[in-house]
């Protein structure tokens, strides 16, 4: 049936030109590893299956796009070569993200044919010892500019190339969303051989000791759009351990030394309908039951003791009106033995302690109003700073202190972490429900958490209805 309606034609034609849009965009990834617990090629119509095979063992952690593969010495991936993995003939870009800690050598994040010594191999990772972004062959990105990235944090490298061996910046090289080197467009034919990740030949030369995901190759130069784009992946890079407690209390942090899951103790707790701004997700509830969760090993990980500055915690909570009497902890890491506590005073106030430090106590709004409430507290460790600790409430900086150098003293304590009590006796037992509990390796600031803080309300707009 044929029909007139100009709406509908709109509608066809955007549904067209969006499938078309899509099946280009697509077309343009050559070879795609996206390390979800395997090696596979999962780039959308292309005709070669660049999947890898492993060598030695390559592990699969938490990466900054679902799982990502981690690499130790001696233990790379390694495919026969075909046209899409060599940075042949132009235009083509090649991406990756990854991060590395301190190290003082050549690091590959892949190779090709570089083991064979040919002119028209390549290799792409960090530079000897400065630890800049280098593509050894033609391409004039010689590890000479930007900033070392052996720091331990996730970055984006995009190198392109269109091929116009006039063109001054036909070559670019950007990192984290900055184009930090340019060079002339050059083109070559790709070579014959073998591709590796995570290290630059079959001997396990110059292995990349670090974490890598979503390295890809397009055949198309990618432009500061497409860059800004994917750097925005990066904004949860700072997150070190984030419970968002969908259904379970796993850890989905992209940047944490362990996954920090923790395990439902000593009754029953329910999921329940999360943040309102976060449509459709869920939040753990605790009542009155006293359920609580615990991280179930010693010594609790680095990334939820708060040792190293700077850092942030935030989280987002619901308490019942008038639901306790007394403290209510919502979360605590052995705080009896110089930890922290974050949670409730009775009966009108919140309350944090960090260590031996008091903290900010006994200030702010009750909060036991059966709303949403988010709570984020800072802290970038210098002493000699008065608002050096911040605490925020709904978006608010309700109260500053000096910064806190909360260094533990033995290995013993950072045990005993718990979400819901203060403690593995139910103490200060928390009644109400929390969701996305996140710790952060930086200081965040205003701009942030004004964005997270609206997650409280239910989205606000206008609805529109086509009849």
């Amino acid at each position: 049936m044929r029909s007139n309606s100009p709406i509908l034609a709109v509608i066809v034609g955007l549904i067209v030109t969006s499938m078309l849009w899509a099946s280009s965009a697509m077309a343009a990834e050559l070879t795609k590893y996206s390390f979800e617990d395997n090696a596979n090629d999962t780039a959308v119509g292309d005709t070669h299956d660049d999947s890898l095979s492993m060598s030695g063992t390559v592990s699969y952690v938490q990466g900054l796009v679902g799982k990502a593969a981690s690499f130790t010495a001696g233990n790379y991936f390694v495919v026969t070569n075909s046209s899409d993995l060599n940075l042949g003939t132009a235009p083509w870009t090649i991406e990756a993200f990854f991060k590395v800690p301190d190290q003082p050598s050549w690091s590959a994040v892949c190779a090709s044919k570089w083991d064979q010594g040919a002119p028209s191999g390549y290799f792409f990772g960090l530079h000897d010892s400065d630890q800049k972004v280098v593509l050894d062959n033609d391409s004039g990105i010689d590890g000479t500019a930007g900033d070392p990235l052996d720091d331990g944090k996730w970055h984006h490298v995009l190198i392109s190339n269109n091929g116009n061996g006039g063109d001054s910046a036909g070559v670019k090289c950007w990192v984290d969303g900055t184009n930090i080197q340019s060079a002339n467009g050059y083109s070559e034919d790709g070579p014959d051989g073998y591709f590796y990740v995570g290290v630059s030949s079959s001997s396990g030369n110059w292995p990349f000791p670090g974490v890598v995901d979503e390295l890809i190759i397009h055949d198309e130069v990618k432009d500061s759009n497409y860059v800004a784009e994917r750097v925005e992946l990066l904004a949860d890079a700072s997150i070190l351990t984030r419970w968002s407690f969908e259904g379970n209390a796993e850890d989905s942090g992209p940047s944490g030394t362990t996954a920090d899951d923790l395990t439902i103790t000593n009754g029953t707790v329910t999921f329940v309908d999360g943040v309102p701004g976060m449509d459709g997700t869920q939040a753990v509830n605790f009542g009155d039951d006293d359920a609580y969760m615990r991280f179930s090993t010693f010594p609790t990980p680095a990334d939820i003791r708060l040792l190293a500055e700077p850092w942030t915690v935030e989280l987002f909570i619901k308490v019942p009106a008038e639901a306790s009497t007394s403290w209510q902890c919502v979360l605590s890491s052995d705080y009896s033995h110089g930890g922290y506590f974050i949670g409730l005073k009775h009966t009108d106030e919140y309350l944090t302690k960090i260590g031996s430090s008091s903290g900010i106590t006994a200030v702010g709004p009750a909060l036991d109003d059966d709303e949403w409430h988010h709570i984020m507290i800072t802290n970038n460790g210098d002493t000699d700073d008065a608002s050096g600790y911040k605490y925020w409430v709904d978006g608010v900086n309700t109260a500053s202190g000096y910064g806190i150098d909360h260094a533990e003293t033995t290995a013993e304590y950072g045990n005993w972490f718990t979400i819901g009590c203060a403690g593995w006796d139910t103490v200060h037992q928390f009644e109400g429900t929390v969701d996305e509990v996140i710790y952060h390796n930086e200081v965040k600031d205003a701009s942030y958490v004004a964005v997270r803080a609206e997650l409280r309300l239910p989205p606000q707009g206008t609805v529109i209805t086509i009849l």
